[in-house]
């Protein structure tokens, strides 16, 4: 699916860098879906920014999922936060530092290749936030998942997630097809499943914003805009890549159009020790009276 896409940005880098091999970032914004592999583009990594307070000296957010970095490039240069991204392809991760390097946003952002389920893949409380644009509708694994992310927050830390959910659980054959063929995603949770498990992981005032409409309008924008470029795509891809792309943007339409696929920013936080603590004296004294009231049933009852 990527492969395309990588060789599609070499190629404009090839065609946009310095003459010592350097490129601004400012220059490589330009390159747009090339470098951004996720819904709305730029204008979705400034709002990530704006709601996590990214601004801040010394934010350090993991990236789940990084791709070829694109994001945690542009949320770094815009923000001044350090960014550590993770991604269990290995072609990808390297591509992506060495357009890290291009862009000299080294010092700033890192790539690592590697099963963010696994929990010595991150360290434990390292990261103010993490966030994941489009990607954990590919991870079968939640519960791994979610409790690696966790542990690798700081307490007190928050989250930011984009990604697809299960309006409506009746999919038909076809759509089956398309989210696990097309997609890629093993399966898509409904909103309160997804909700449990963040919950189960530890996560609290977890909130679902719906995204749905914005993601209708931008798939069907991206599907015409596509249609329109044949002449150019094929020049520079082939009629087979062409092809294939044509017909993963109608199917993704055709999925979200049928009302039964919605997309959703998903943010919530890892609670502090001391709302833990709380949260346990309160669960104990609710045990303890309701034990009590019991033992006063038992105790009238007998009499």
């Amino acid at each position: 699916m990527y492969d395309w896409r990588v060789c599609a940005l070499m190629t404009w880098i090839e065609n946009h860098k310095n003459e010592d091999g350097s490129l601004s970032m400012s220059k490589l914004a330009s390159a747009g879906h090339l470098d951004q592999y996720h819904y709305l583009g730029l204008a979705c990594n400034d709002e990530v920014i704006d709601i996590l307070d990214l601004g801040r000296p010394g934010t350090r957010i993991l990236d789940v999922g990084c791709g070829i970095g694109g994001p945690a490039r542009y949320i770094s240069w815009k923000s001044g936060c350090e960014i550590v991204g993770v991604d269990i392809q290995d072609q990808l991760v390297s591509a992506g530092n060495d357009i890290t390097r291009m862009v000299g946003l080294q010092d700033r952002v890192s790539l690592i290749a590697g099963d963010v389920c696994d929990p010595s893949v991150v360290p434990e409380e390292s990261f103010d936030a993490f966030i994941s644009l489009l990607v954990i509708l590919h991870i079968a694994d939640r519960r791994s998942l979610f409790q690696s992310l966790f542990r690798a927050t700081k307490s007190g830390g928050g989250f930011l997630i984009e990604d697809m959910v299960a309006l409506d659980e009746t999919f038909s054959d076809n759509e089956t097809r398309i989210a696990k063929e097309v997609i890629g995603a093993p399966y898509l949770p409904t909103l309160s499943e997804y909700k449990d498990q963040l919950t189960q992981a530890g996560f609290v005032d977890i909130e679902f914003e719906s995204l749905t409409p914005e993601w209708i309008k931008w798939c069907i924008n991206r599907s015409d805009q596509y249609n329109a470029s044949r002449e150019d795509q094929v020049r520079m891809h082939g009629e087979k890549i062409f092809a294939q792309r044509c017909s993963f943007y109608s199917d993704v339409k055709t999925l979200f159009l049928s009302g039964k696929l919605g997309g959703f920013r998903i943010t919530g936080r890892k609670p502090t020790p001391m709302e833990i603590s709380i949260k346990h004296h309160r669960t104990r004294r609710q045990e303890t009276a309701a034990l009590v009231d019991r033992n006063m049933d038992t105790i009238l009852e007998g009499n």
